[in-house]
């Protein structure tokens, strides 16, 4: 399990376990448009702007360095549309 620094405000230990099964790299991904957008001090995000993200972030590592986000990853078959 991941481990994240102690919070009053956020349930860490919910949160690790988004990472316990990494066979499928969407979590990143979905993590890190949340991340983004909790940063630029958005308040409010949809759910098409968290997956515009994770595409648009997934894109370049597939088109330019041929990663493979694996064979369970349907992110990567958002790529190819």
């Amino acid at each position: 399990m991941m481990q994240l620094p102690y919070s009053e405000d956020l349930n860490v230990e919910r949160l690790g376990r988004l990472f316990d099964k990494m066979s499928e790299s969407y979590k990143i991904f979905w993590f890190q448009a949340i991340v983004n957008k909790v940063i630029s001090e958005k308040e409010t995000m949809t759910y098409q702007e968290l997956i515009n993200e994770m595409i648009a972030d997934s894109w370049y590592m597939v088109s330019e360095y041929k990663l493979n986000l694996g064979p369970s990853d349907t992110l990567e078959a958002c790529l190819d549309e």
